[in-house]
């Protein structure tokens, strides 16, 4: 697990296969919520799908819907 946070509602967790590496972070709240999620490197969001790369090199910040979920696959 990459994030757990119980008071918050937000769980965020890595996958490697095949040389892939994605983030998958989730939201079971009922209010939008920042997180940050340890990570570096160039990351595209894939689900809601975005055109842009994002370089981090501590961490992927963004925001996740009440009850929504997010998914970067490492470039």
């Amino acid at each position: 697990w990459l994030v757990t946070d119980d008071r918050r509602g937000v769980l965020a967790y890595g996958r490697t296969l095949a040389g892939e590496e994605a983030i998958v972070a989730f939201n079971a709240s009922d209010v939008a919520v920042e997180i940050a999620v340890p990570a570096a490197g160039d990351y595209r969001a894939i689900f809601p799908v975005e055109d842009k790369v994002v370089t981090v090199s501590d961490s992927l910040r963004g925001v996740l819907p009440a009850h929504g979920a997010r998914v970067w696959v490492r470039e």
